[in-house]
């Protein structure tokens, strides 16, 4: 999947996924991708905890642990990147009005630089596939967290870039805590 990524990241400028995807959509498109997104957010994390308590106590505590780290690790790379959202970029060359028609969720003003619910998506969802033993879940998670990625293009909140380096985080911050985990914390 990244390795495709890094193909439309080179083959592709920065606002021509959004203006493809502004193509198709509808109202309908709109409502269930912006309820898509909530499986980024920080309440759908707290829940997958809250769950997690009735099957592995350990996967609670590094989940915990992980949902942390992210709120702490997304507003930094926030800060540092400072980069634009799809709103101001397109608005800025006059665009926003073509693209826009659909759009019923507010527009976020923070830095676009990584996407916050790609990455919390992706941590998550790696994180409970480590304690799944089922072939069926890991792959109904990775499409989970790869919904998020995409709600958050189609709901214009993002650039492929943003997401495309959410994902990337998110998987190696699960990677990092579950190998510290193994290694110190047994």
């Amino acid at each position: 999947m990244w390795g495709l990524g890094i193909i439309v990241l080179v083959g592709c400028d920065k606002g021509s996924i959004i203006l493809a995807l502004s193509g198709i959509h509808n109202p309908y498109m709109m409502t269930f991708w912006q309820c898509v997104t909530y499986m980024g957010g920080a309440v759908f994390y707290v829940f997958a905890l809250m769950i997690g308590l009735f099957f592995n106590r350990q996967y609670v505590k590094y989940a915990a642990i992980q949902g942390l780290i992210l709120i702490i690790l997304i507003r930094l790379l926030k800060m540092i990147a400072s980069t634009v959202r799809p709103y101001e970029y397109f608005t800025s060359i006059g665009l926003w009005d073509d693209i826009s028609t659909y759009v019923f969720f507010p527009m976020e003003s923070s830095g676009s630089f990584p996407s916050g619910h790609t990455m919390t998506a992706y941590a998550l969802m790696s994180m409970t596939a480590f304690y799944c033993k089922r072939g069926w879940i890991k792959f109904l998670l990775f499409l989970m967290a790869t919904m998020v990625a995409f709600s958050r293009l189609y709901t214009l909140q993002h650039f492929f870039i943003d997401v495309y380096a959410g994902s990337i985080i998110g998987v190696f911050l699960s990677l990092m805590i579950k190998y510290i985990g193994i290694k110190f914390f047994k």
